[in-house]
C-alpha cells in the first residue's frame, strides 16, 4: 500500500503519539517508508502543523483574559 496525501495528513496528526511509541518500540515509525513523495510530505506537514496552531490559539486566549 502506497500512502498519499490523506495518509500523510493522518500520520502528521498522530506524529506526537508515534514519537512516544518510537521511544519504546522499534517497529513504530513516524513517517511511512512507502509513500508517494511530495503529496505525502505535504499532508504530513499540514497534519503535524495543526498541533502548533491549536497550541498557539490557546496561548492567545490566555493572554487576552488577563
Amino acid at each position: 500500500h502506497t500512502y498519499g496525501y490523506w495518509g500523510g495528513l493522518w500520520h502528521g496528526i498522530i506524529a506526537p503519539f508515534d514519537f512516544i511509541g518510537m521511544l519504546f518500540r522499534k517497529d513504530v515509525t513516524m513517517y511511512a517508508q512507502n509513500n508517494n513523495g511530495c503529496w505525502y510530505a505535504f499532508g504530513f506537514l499540514i497534519g503535524s502543523g495543526g498541533w502548533g496552531i491549536l497550541g498557539g490559539k490557546s496561548i492567545c486566549k490566555k493572554k487576552r483574559c488577563r
